[in-house]
């Protein structure tokens, strides 16, 4: 679980600085278009594990309830 937390991170990292790996030729097109699908898919892994990462990551109980948290459908 672990590792995937850890690409799950960078990967984020990633995409939020996509353009400047596409414009330093680090990153192909294609593997671009990968990233978010890599990102969706390890979310749909992690979701299970949810109550454990927040456990672990030590998030206090009062910030749970916080609105960015809730489902927005």
């Amino acid at each position: 679980m672990l590792r995937d937390v850890c690409s799950l991170y960078a990967l984020s990292i990633i995409e939020e600085d996509l353009a400047w790996f596409m414009g330093h030729n680090r990153l192909s097109d294609q593997r671009a278009k990968t990233v978010t699908s890599l990102i969706n898919d390890l979310l749909d892994k992690l979701r299970p594990h949810t109550l454990t990462l927040i456990e672990g990551f030590g998030v206090p109980e009062e910030t749970l309830g916080a609105a960015m948290l809730r489902d927005l459908d």
